[in-house]
């Protein structure tokens, strides 16, 4: 039995899209986004919790306890980071092109490379397993193909270290989940005691943001033929 996935992506990339688009990728946002994608470094890290606590404060615990009250100080994000150094490469962050502000983060994990100690307790990944923890964009910034570049660049480092597959939580009713379809994800089918799990812990820990319960696994196995990694960044 799978340990529960807590879904932690951003579903306003697509609920702030443009009028028609909500479910596609354009082609702006894949060859021409506006945004810049740099790796984490030191400097990056707290701006790049303020976006982690921006989105998650908009999540309730137990449908009462709004995350606003407990965010996650710099200090504690920060510690992975100064204590393993190689964990910098399974981060990211978009940078607005002109003021060179964080605009969103992503934050990935793999076998073998050290992660936080939530990551540790909410997914375990299997060799071979590229896992996006969260990722997120700041609000008025949505739209505009940050998040779709930020997706190209996980894809990109799993390939570089020879990942077979990309995998991700997603909470019921995310209009996103088309988004993740367009990228080449699908959703994954579990059995019941797991998806009673899974789904019973999402709505404990995260509520019902997009009035559905409970969330799933999505999965992107890679191949020669669906590289969306080196088209134009």
């Amino acid at each position: 039995m799978s340990k529960p996935i807590i879904p932690l992506i951003n579903e306003d990339e697509i609920l702030n899209a443009p009028a028609g688009k909500m479910g596609m990728i354009r082609d702006d946002d894949i060859d021409n986004g506006k945004a810049n994608i740099e790796a984490f470094t030191l400097e990056y890290l707290s701006p790049a919790n303020k976006i982690k606590n921006d989105f998650t404060g908009g999540k309730t615990c137990c449908f009462c306890v709004s995350y606003k009250c407990c965010p996650d100080s710099d200090k504690n994000f920060q510690k992975l980071y100064i204590s393993h150094p190689e964990a910098l490469s399974m981060g990211a962050v978009a940078l607005h092109p002109e003021s060179n502000k964080v605009i969103g983060a992503v934050v990935s994990t793999t076998f073998g490379v050290k992660c936080s100690s939530d990551d540790e307790v909410m997914h375990k990944c299997k060799k071979g397993e590229f896992y996006i923890s969260w990722f997120a964009v700041s609000q008025g910034n949505r739209g505009k193909g940050a998040g779709s570049k930020l997706l190209k660049w996980v894809e990109a480092n799993a390939r570089a270290r020879g990942a077979t597959k990309i995998t991700l939580g997603v909470v019921a009713g995310n209009p996103a989940i088309r988004l993740y379809e367009r990228f080449g994800f699908t959703k994954q089918s579990n059995d019941f005691c797991s998806r009673l799990i899974e789904n019973c812990f999402t709505c404990i820990c995260l509520g019902s943001p997009n009035g559905g319960c409970g969330g799933f696994t999505m999965e992107k196995v890679l191949t020669a033929d669906n590289d969306i990694s080196q088209s134009q960044m």
